[in-house]
């Protein structure tokens, strides 16, 4: 009897354990990295991608160039850069990244169509050189000991035509670590501010023009002091209410490039810039599920079957909308109608090289 006893509890044992090994295949790996560029579409900055006509651009590893055509559904490698990108942004026909040359940072422009490539900027010092596109113009910034900013057409002559000009604030892309964020709305200028100092759990604060500054009370608790409110993550909801995506993170860089290690769980608040009003909407509670997307009262979410739901905000039921193999290595955006999904299968390597990167795309609207 006490054998029979002894045999079961081996078995249960054995069970339990392959049973727990099976559910934790299911979920996401501590080096899963999981990029969001943007909340919803509103919010792209062209960081990696443009949607033209009924193709996508996107920046893959090692400047690696594709586009994808997402009405026919095939990738196909479009161009591969002359250096190792550190910054990317493309817009048109044209692909503008940074890149570093004997601790001498660069700019280089690339016509996508023409295939052509050359150097528009080289900062004759070491400081760090930052770029963006707006509308259809480059703006390049230094970030020395004092802030300065140059603007040229994306299409233009940047011997002649580069001009320095005066802004006395960082250009902050969609993805930032700056301390302070700018967006825009309803014709009011407001900065999000982070506090990382405080000693009294008041981390953020907002400002609208040259108003008092308010705290963002929902965030006023210990566990968000490693978090961070990022311009890209931030949306519109009406006339007065900001609504955006934080992750939270015990990572003391507070970045929002973090791994799925440093990422605790994935938060949607609201903050009524009139009554000062904020509150957190929808909470993960860990980071088995991801937050990837919100518009109109839409969220999007990325769950460890390696699925992409659309869940309503108010009570209904999730809706699949795609599937990917489960891969470490995911970053999904926006354009247009479109939800974009870039992942490679980081489960097999070919020599020391993972598989090229793929995409899916999905109607949203």
């Amino acid at each position: 009897m006490k054998k029979k006893s002894c045999g079961l509890f081996i078995f249960l044992v054995i069970f339990m354990l392959a049973g727990c090994q099976i559910q934790k295949d299911d979920y996401f790996t501590e080096n899963g990295y999981f990029r969001v560029e943007c909340i919803n579409a509103s919010q792209n900055s062209t960081t990696y991608n443009l949607q033209q006509n009924d193709s996508y651009y996107y920046i893959a590893s090692n400047g690696l160039v594709y586009c994808y055509d997402y009405e026919e559904q095939k990738n196909e490698l479009t161009y591969v850069t002359e250096k190792a990108i550190i910054e990317g942004k493309i817009n048109g026909e044209y692909l503008i990244y940074t890149y570093s040359s004997y601790s001498q940072y660069k700019v280089n422009r690339v016509n996508l169509k023409q295939k052509k490539e050359e150097c528009i900027y080289e900062e004759p010092g070491s400081a760090k050189v930052r770029i963006e596109l707006i509308d259809n113009d480059v703006y390049i910034q230094v970030c020395d000991d004092e802030l300065v900013t140059y603007r040229c057409p994306i299409d233009g002559d940047f011997a002649t035509q580069m001009q320095q000009i005066n802004v006395k604030k960082h250009l902050a892309s969609g993805i930032s670590t700056d301390n302070e964020q700018y967006t825009h709305l309803a014709d009011r200028d407001i900065v999000i501010k982070r506090n990382k100092s405080s000693s009294v759990y008041q981390y953020f604060s907002y400002q609208i023009a040259e108003e008092p500054e308010q705290l963002i009370t929902c965030f006023n608790n210990k566990e968000y002091a490693n978090s961070r409110l990022v311009k890209g993550y931030l949306t519109t909801e009406n006339e007065n209410e900001i609504r955006g995506i934080m992750c939270v993170s015990d990572n003391v860089m507070a970045s929002v490039m973090l791994g799925q290690s440093d990422i605790r769980r994935d938060v949607l608040f609201s903050l009524n810039v009139d009554t000062g009003e904020s509150q957190i909407l929808y909470d993960t509670k860990n980071n088995q599920t991801r937050i990837v997307g919100y518009e109109d009262g839409i969220l999007y979410l990325f769950q460890n079957d390696y699925k992409v739901y659309s869940q309503p905000l108010s009570d209904g039921e999730a809706t699949e909308l795609l599937s990917i193999p489960k891969s470490n290595d995911v970053t999904f955006d926006w354009y247009g109608d479109y939800m974009f999904v870039i992942y490679r299968d980081t489960n097999n390597l070919t020599g020391n090289q993972y598989p090229t990167y793929d995409v899916q795309a999905v109607k949203v609207k």
